[in-house]
């Protein structure tokens, strides 16, 4: 499954870095494009083994704001 995840209050290109690491080091996430001029997640993932819910909860947790 493919998705897009807008952010907001993302404004520094290190955290990207930090997303990356962080979802992309995930059991199931396939692929990852972070778009620091988008402010856009956009997530390749296995749904039988993880779900948006729960990256989504990853991204908040490094203190960014879903829209």
């Amino acid at each position: 499954m493919r998705k897009k995840i807008r952010l907001e209050q993302f404004t520094c290109p290190s955290c990207t870095n930090k997303i990356e690491k962080a979802v992309g080091n995930l059991k199931g996430v396939n692929s990852l494009e972070v778009g620091f001029n988008t402010s856009t997640v956009v997530v390749e993932f296995d749904e039988n083994i993880i779900s948006l819910k729960n990256i989504e909860r990853v991204i908040k947790d490094l203190g960014f704001v879903i829209k």
